[in-house]
């Protein structure tokens, strides 16, 4: 049975990104770029796994590559 929509989940763990305030930006920033792809990832589960390297990258430049990442991810399953 097939799922209508797409489900996330997030890894970001403690050890890797320290700060409280660090780990909420990254957060919110892959959600709302799930939330505009949504539609379009029918029904798959994405697990989205961040590391320390992600402090260093602004959020426009998060934000492009997360939408290329889960871009590729939508070319790869549709028909």
């Amino acid at each position: 049975m097939a799922r209508p929509s797409a489900r996330l989940g997030l890894a970001l763990s403690k050890r890797q990104l320290k700060r409280a305030v660090d780990r909420n930006r990254i957060k919110r920033l892959i959600r709302e770029v799930f939330r505009h792809r949504r539609n379009r990832l029918k029904g798959i589960d994405l697990v989205i796994m961040a590391g320390p390297a992600v402090l260093k990258a602004n959020n426009n430049d998060l934000a492009k590559s997360l939408g290329s990442q889960l871009d590729k991810i939508v070319a790869r399953f549709e028909p």
